[in-house]
């Protein structure tokens, strides 16, 4: 599991997002209740429905995540809004 992780983390820094997605896809399919996973997940979706989802995922797991459910406000304060505010990364999950 940290193998899919660490190698489709190192892939989003090198700039190799479809790499990456196709590793943390495979990630978080195999291993669903790995909040990291769900992070970097949040950090290659394509649209903000599929990064909510991450989100939700993530505060699944880990209730306590207070960058996540910052976001998730955000983003969907921004959903209803979309002027509202720019996306963050999760990069550091």
């Amino acid at each position: 599991m940290d193998d899919l992780i660490r190698q489709g983390a190192a892939a989003f820094k090198a700039g190799d997002l479809e790499t990456a997605r196709n590793l943390l896809t495979e990630a978080v399919n195999q291993f669903p209740d790995d909040e990291r996973a769900w992070g970097w997940m949040y950090n290659v979706s394509t649209d903000d429905e599929e990064r909510i989802h991450c989100l939700k995922q993530m505060l699944r797991i880990n209730p306590q995540n207070e960058k996540a459910q910052s976001m998730l406000m955000g983003l969907e304060s921004q959903t209803q809004n979309p002027s509202a505010a720019d996306s963050e990364s999760l990069s550091s999950q």
